[in-house]
């Protein structure tokens, strides 16, 4: 089971990092080139063993955009993430989960493996509350890739998805050297 959060860096990751960290789970996070500047959360989701991946320089539709946008997009969001961290980014979520063949190639062409999900929580509805995330999150079947967001109602409901979770018996990765699991 991996938990993922996209549309950071932003306000709540270092509070997601530390619930994560409590309860010894890691995470793929994927963030937006843009965001780097003005937040700079990076080392402490590094240094505890979670995983950034790019989600585009910007939160755009990606299968909209020219094949010459759509390469700069995804050059651009993983070059300022290997700069700012010193690593190499490896994994890629279009905006919205929209592919088409044009960003699928561009992905294979910067060597980027393309992450989708097959759970969502829809914690970036505002009609959803920490319970209904939990719910949803929560009846994620074994293996399962989960959408979460870097928003406050996902950190509310954070603990309440991992205790469900494992209530329900499911394993939650806990050691980056687990990725790729799927």
């Amino acid at each position: 089971m991996l938990l993922t959060f996209d549309d950071g860096p932003g306000r709540q990751t270092e509070e997601i990092v530390s619930i994560l960290n409590h309860y010894h789970v890691k995470a793929l996070f994927f963030w937006q080139g843009h965001l780097l500047h003005h937040k700079r959360p990076f080392d402490k989701v590094l240094q505890s063993g979670h995983v950034i991946g790019t989600h585009a320089h910007h939160h755009i539709d990606l299968t909209k955009q020219h094949p010459d946008r759509v390469r700069y997009q995804l050059r651009t969001g993983k070059r300022e993430l290997e700069n700012l961290t010193g690593q190499s980014v490896t994994y890629f979520r279009p905006p919205y989960g929209k592919l088409n063949r044009t960003v699928r190639d561009a992905a294979e062409e910067l060597k980027l493996e393309t992450i989708l999900w097959n759970t969502s929580s829809y914690d970036w509805d505002p009609q959803m509350n920490a319970e209904l995330i939990i719910e949803r999150a929560s009846a994620a079947k074994p293996n399962s890739i989960i959408l979460l967001h870097e928003k406050k109602v996902t950190v509310q409901a954070l603990p309440g998805i991992i205790e469900a979770l494992r209530a329900n018996g499911q394993q939650l990765l806990n050691r980056s050297d687990q990725l790729p699991f799927f």
